[in-house]
């Protein structure tokens, strides 16, 4: 019977041991965001090329996600969500003109997929007139991994990717963070 008590005892105090040695480190991992990808629409008057925007263009973003892969029956089920810069009634991922997809936010993380486990559509622009430009972000890749010490274990993005597609061009994005700074994909028209 005490051989049992000692273990039992011996149980708890090595426990309590591990438990308080990690309780004293606090974990402030700063990942929640770590898979985002960030959008921003170039504002401005460039009268050469004509691919920025003005600001009234950029007066509503609607997001719709589709689940892949996209087949039949499935390929319309889709969320939404409606982006709506002058907003402030409400918290929005809309700061001026940058926006950003993450495995959380906008949509909710409500199936454990993240957010390369969608295609996005894009649709920006005049909300009165109902005249929208469309984007489709596509292909997105996402690499990371698990770090820790044992008592505090942080994900880490290693390399992220993504093509948004436009009527007028293709592009592939490769995005890597460094520390204090978000790479943001630019939209232009």
């Amino acid at each position: 019977m005490r051989r049992v008590f000692r273990f039992w005892v011996g149980l708890l105090l090595g426990s309590l041991l591990v438990a308080s040695c990690c309780a004293n480190d606090s974990c402030d991992c700063k990942d929640s965001r770590a898979d985002a990808l960030y959008f921003r629409f170039r504002i401005g008057a460039d009268s050469l090329t004509g691919l920025d925007f003005g600001r009234s263009e950029v007066d509503t973003i609607y997001l719709l996600r589709y689940p892949l892969p996209l087949t039949l029956p499935n390929s319309g089920a889709h969320d939404s969500v409606a982006l709506l810069p002058a907003d402030t009634t409400r918290r929005s991922n809309l700061t001026g003109t940058t926006f950003f997809l993450n495995n959380n936010g906008p949509f909710a993380l409500a199936t454990g997929r993240k957010v390369n486990s969608y295609e996005y559509v894009i649709l920006v622009g005049d909300r009165k007139r109902q005249q929208f430009r469309r984007y489709i972000v596509n292909n997105i890749s996402l690499k990371g991994k698990f770090e820790g010490d044992g008592c505090c274990t942080c994900y880490v993005n290693s390399g992220k990717s993504a093509t948004v597609n436009s009527a007028t061009r293709d592009s592939t994005y490769t995005l890597t963070e460094m520390p204090g700074q978000r790479p943001i994909i630019e939209l232009t028209k």
